[in-house]
């Protein structure tokens, strides 16, 4: 193994360690005023599962074949919507500013049993962002930023009376600022476009041994 197909190969582990990273830090109960650990790690996931196509590209261009096969590879990658997007994505990062996320935090709980409660809520950034608390932006949330609030219950059961079970499931997500990513969350994007790449380097490795 030459040291551009170690790069290749190192590069897209680099991005699977950095894509674990980001979603331990997305799990970090202070992520929404602590945000570097996450873009950091989600951004060096990008650039890192980018480079290695170009890691295999400078390895097994001088074997015969593999221009033609590295060009269709290529075009098949293109006619994907995630790939292309977060290609701009990578290249909005390396040339022009770091990433933009919105953080959205889902809280549900459950009341008796007859009363459900959800609430979403996005956190969009502040000025200064970083230096809000916790419990500053959930109190910003509560009163500006709530999105969406639904309560179910019957009508012969005052919700009042219920007691709150202690099983209440609190979530934080970061999406693209874009509105048409938003369907899922940044990081499910970025797993898509690192298997995809992977594909390629599995494919070379295997054609052009």
């Amino acid at each position: 193994m030459t040291a551009y197909q170690a790069l290749a190969r190192g590069a897209i582990e680099k991005a699977r360690y950095f894509l674990a990273q980001a979603e331990y830090a997305e799990r970090d109960p202070n992520i929404s005023s602590a945000r570097l650990p996450y873009l950091a790690n989600l951004e060096a996931a990008i650039v890192s599962a980018r480079s290695t196509l170009d890691h295999l590209k400078s390895e097994f261009t001088s074997k015969p074949g593999y221009r033609q096969w590295h060009d269709g590879e290529w075009r098949q990658l293109e006619t994907n919507s995630v790939f292309n997007f977060i290609s701009e994505r990578r290249t909005w990062i390396v040339h022009r500013a770091a990433e933009k996320v919105n953080l959205t935090i889902t809280m549900h709980a459950e009341m008796g049993a007859y009363a459900t409660v959800t609430v979403n809520a996005t956190v969009i950034r502040g000025k200064p962002w970083y230096k809000r608390s916790l419990k500053i932006l959930l109190e910003d949330w509560r009163a500006n930023r709530l999105r969406r609030l639904t309560v179910r219950q019957p009508a012969r059961i005052p919700a009042p009376t219920l007691p709150i079970r202690p099983n209440v499931e609190d979530g934080q997500i970061f999406y693209f600022e874009d509105a048409q990513w938003r369907s899922k969350p940044a990081l499910a994007f970025v797993g898509e476009y690192i298997d995809m790449v992977e594909k390629v380097v599995i494919g070379a490795e295997q054609k052009f041994p």
